[in-house]
C-alpha cells in the first residue's frame, strides 16, 4: 500500500510541477525566449493534466462503495474550494477577468480560469455512483466517444472548460474503472515486460494520432494517445521510485497539490518581474521553484493563522452538510424515493449493487461491504459476516436495516461514523 501511494503521489507531484512550469512559460514573462524550455513544456502537455485526471478517477473509486450522500459531500468540498479561490483569480490573474458580481456568477456555471479543473472534477465526482449501474466498458466507450466528438469539432463547446471536460473524461473514468488493475500493477513485483508493453502502446498511439492529424487535420485519437502516455508514465515513475529513492520526495508534493494549484497564479503576477530580472535565462526554472515554495509556505502560514478554511471546508459548513445529507433517505443511486422491498425491490437492489468480477475479485473490503448491503453470500466467502473484515470499516444503520435482529458489537474503527454492526455468527 505504501508503495502504491508513493508512486501515485510522486506522479501527481511531477504533474503539478509540469503545470506550474507551463503556466510560467505562458504568463510569467518567460515565453518566446527559451526554445528548449518550450519544447519540454510541449512534451509534458500530453502528460500533466491527463495524469491528474487519471489519478483523480483512481481516488474517486472509493465512492463506488459509499453512500450517495457521501458523494454529494465530496462535491460540496470541491464547490467550496472553487468559490473561495475564484475571488483571487478574478482579482489578480493573467486571464484579463475582472472581479465583479456578474463575472463571478458567470464563472460558477462557465469556468474561464485555471480553476476549471476543480469544476470538472466536481462534475465527474457527481457521476461516480451512477457508473456502477452499467458495465465499465460502456462507461469507457462513452467517455472515449465524447472525447473523439469533441476533438473532431462536432460538439458546439465554445468554452475551453467544457472542452477539457469532454477531452479528459476518458482519463478520469479509466482511473475510476481500472483501479484494481492499476493497483495490482503498482504493488506487484517490477515487470520490465509490462513497462515495455506500456511504452510500446504509448508509441503506437502517438504515431497513429499524429498520422490522423496529418491526414484529417483533427486530433480524433488524442484521447487514446494521452491515456496510453499516462499509463506508461505512471508505471515508469513507479520503477524510478523503486530505483531512485530520492524521487519519492515528490510524493510529499503530490499530497499537497491544492495550495500550489490555487496560489501559484496570483503569486506569479506578483513575483514574475523581479524573478525575470534576477534569473535571466533561467527564469522559467527559477520562477517555478519560487511559486511552488511560496505557495506551500503561504499555505503553512494560513493554517497557523487559523485560515485553514481557505483550503478546506470550515467546521460550520461541514456540520450543516452532515445535517442536510444525514436526512437524505437513500444510500444508493436512484433509491431515495423508491421502496426496495419484495421481489422487484430485490432485483433493483441487486442491480444497484452489481459490481463486476474484475472489480471485486481481490478486494476483500468491497466484497464484505457488498455482503453487508445485500445479505448475499458469494461462493468465495464462507461467512457472510467475516468479523476480521467487518472490523475494518463502519456500516450505516440503513445499510443493515434489512438484516434480522442479532447481537451486536461496537466497531471502534469506521470510515463514516462509529455505530453498532452485526456480530459474527461465531
Amino acid at each position: 500500500m505504501k508503495q502504491r501511494l508513493t508512486a501515485l503521489d510522486a506522479t501527481r507531484g511531477l504533474a503539478v510541477v509540469a503545470m506550474v512550469f507551463d503556466h510560467v512559460l505562458l504568463w510569467g514573462h518567460a515565453n518566446g525566449h527559451h526554445g528548449a524550455f518550450d519544447a519540454v513544456s510541449r512534451l509534458f502537455n500530453f502528460f500533466r493534466m491527463p495524469v491528474l485526471m487519471l489519478v483523480s478517477g483512481y481516488l474517486a473509486h472509493a465512492l463506488l462503495s459509499r453512500s450517495m450522500a457521501r458523494t454529494l459531500d465530496r462535491c460540496v468540498h470541491f464547490a467550496w474550494i472553487y468559490m473561495i479561490w475564484l475571488v483571487p483569480l478574478l482579482l489578480v490573474s493573467p486571464f484579463g477577468n475582472d472581479l465583479s458580481l456578474p463575472n463571478y456568477v458567470d464563472n460558477l456555471s462557465r469556468p474561464m480560469t485555471s480553476l476549471w479543473f476543480l469544476w470538472v472534477l466536481g462534475l465527474f465526482t457527481l457521476s461516480v455512483p451512477f457508473t456502477a449501474l452499467v458495465p465499465r466498458w460502456i462507461v469507457l466507450a462513452a467517455a472515449a466517444s465524447l472525447g473523439v466528438v469533441s476533438f473532431v469539432g462536432l460538439l458546439p463547446l465554445n468554452t475551453y472548460s467544457f472542452q477539457n471536460a469532454a477531452i479528459y473524461a476518458l482519463m478520469f473514468y479509466a482511473g475510476l474503472s481500472w483501479r484494481p488493475e492499476i493497483e495490482r500493477a503498482l504493488t506487484a513485483d517490477l515487470s520490465w515486460s509490462l513497462l515495455a508493453k506500456l511504452a510500446a502502446a504509448a508509441v503506437v498511439a502517438t504515431v497513429a494520432a499524429q498520422m490522423l492529424r496529418l491526414a484529417s487535420g483533427h486530433d480524433g485519437l488524442g484521447g487514446a494517445q494521452r491515456l496510453a502516455i499516462c499509463l506508461a508514465a505512471l508505471y515508469a515513475i513507479r520503477v524510478m521510485v523503486d530505483r531512485l529513492p530520492g524521487l519519492a520526495r515528490l510524493a510529499w508534493l503530490g499530497r499537497n497539490t491544492l495550495p500550489v494549484y490555487g496560489l501559484h497564479l496570483p503569486l506569479m503576477m506578483i513575483v514574475r518581474d523581479p524573478v525575470a530580472r534576477m534569473a535571466g535565462p533561467l527564469t522559467p526554472v527559477a520562477c517555478t521553484v519560487v511559486l511552488i515554495a511560496g505557495s506551500l509556505l503561504l499555505h503553512r502560514a494560513a493554517r497557523q493563522a487559523k485560515l485553514a478554511w481557505l483550503f478546506e471546508r470550515p467546521v460550520w459548513l461541514t456540520m450543516a452538510g452532515d445535517r442536510v445529507l444525514g436526512g437524505i433517505a437513500f444510500s444508493r443511486p436512484f433509491a431515495g424515493r423508491v421502496a426496495l422491498s419484495g421481489a422487484g425491490g430485490g432485483r433493483v437492489r441487486d442491480r444497484l449493487h452489481r459490481h463486476q468480477a474484475a472489480l471485486d475479485r481481490d478486494d476483500t473490503r468491497r466484497r464484505a461491504l457488498w455482503q453487508v448491503r445485500t445479505g448475499r453470500r458469494p461462493a468465495a466467502v464462507a461467512d457472510p459476516h467475516p468479523a476480521t473484515t467487518l472490523a475494518q470499516f463502519g456500516v450505516h444503520d440503513h445499510d443493515r436495516a434489512d438484516h434480522p435482529a442479532r447481537r451486536v458489537v461496537e466497531a471502534r474503527i469506521a470510515l463514516d461514523r462509529i455505530i453498532a454492526i452485526p456480530a459474527s455468527a461465531d
